[in-house]
């Protein structure tokens, strides 16, 4: 195995790994969520993925607010600021607090990954999410060159793949993807405007590497959050239809996955101290495969 330390120092910031996940790719895979994103969708479900940095995350319903964690641990806990130092968790009685946030370095958590290796199989294999896993790049690409090598070494073969926005440099995502099997690329609406006032960014950058996504023609899903009153009336679902309905894009994609909003998605935003205020009536969205379906693109719905 590698060894455990990276010589010049690089590290990434990791919120959660999922093993024997089923819906991140084919086959048994394990998912590793990368922290950090560039986006802010209002339906975002992931609130502990959008800081880059380690952040303390606290069950209030259950805290018996015996104030230890205040009084022996940090002063920070009052500011509404949190440095990330965890010194309150090994405090708190009930164990109601924990770090959203693990520091690894490349090699760390390549062995941490091919520890489960062994259950992947050929079709099985890694998917990185997030939060945005290019904007951890580097380490991403780290990483993903780490396991090709430990593939090569050990002539267990899987597969390699992301879930992305898209909303990164055109040069780090060809890097990035080029590194890849295959990946799953987000659609939240074709419309910039739109985009910019439910994500807080617009969408060129998106659909630039959308473009580019097919011209490397990497093998990938399209994914499209179904959000009510967002994106789901039947102009915004043909358009995404459209968009996607090029030679270069039909030679590399998929398939076509539709994902209804989810009612629970703002569960976890009192945990890091969020308000969950979606700009939207929350419901149960309008789900049509109609437009995919209609020009021959296989599509579901998750």
């Amino acid at each position: 195995m590698p060894h455990s330390h990276s010589q010049n120092n690089l590290t990434g910031k990791v919120f959660d790994i999922k093993e024997l996940a089923v819906y991140d790719g084919p086959g048994i895979r394990t998912t590793v969520f990368l922290k950090g994103c560039p986006l802010r969708c209002s339906w975002c479900h992931n609130p502990e993925g959008l800081s880059p940095r380690p952040q303390v995350m606290v069950n209030a319903s259950a805290c018996l607010h015996c104030g230890k964690c205040r009084v022996e641990g940090c002063a920070l806990i009052d500011t509404g600021v949190c440095s990330g130092c965890g010194k309150c968790l090994r405090l708190c009685p009930g164990g109601y607090r924990k770090i959203s946030g693990r520091i690894y370095t490349p090699e760390a958590l390549t062995e941490r990954l091919m520890r489960a290796s062994a259950m992947y199989g050929s079709d099985g294999g890694v998917t990185f999410s997030g939060g945005e896993p290019t904007l951890q790049h580097e380490f991403l690409a780290a990483v993903l060159d780490l396991l090709r090598k430990e593939m090569d070494e050990s002539g267990r073969r899987f597969t390699l793949g992301m879930q992305t926005c898209g909303y990164c440099g055109g040069e780090v995502f060809a890097d990035i993807v080029r590194r890849l099997d295959f990946l799953f690329f987000d659609i939240k609406h074709t419309d910039s405007d739109a985009h910019r006032r439910y994500t807080g960014v617009s969408n060129e950058l998106i659909l630039s590497n959308l473009r580019r996504l097919g011209e490397l023609c990497v093998p990938f899903i399209a994914r499209l959050p179904l959000i009510p009153g967002v994106n789901d009336s039947p102009g915004d679902i043909e358009a995404a239809a459209r968009l996607l309905d090029t030679p270069d894009l039909r030679r590399c994609l998929i398939r076509v996955e539709l994902l209804p909003y989810n009612m629970a998605a703002g569960a976890k935003y009192s945990m890091v101290g969020r308000s969950y205020e979606p700009d939207f009536d929350e419901g149960t969205p309008r789900v049509d495969l109609t437009p995919f379906t209609a020009r021959g693109i296989d599509a579901s719905v998750l």
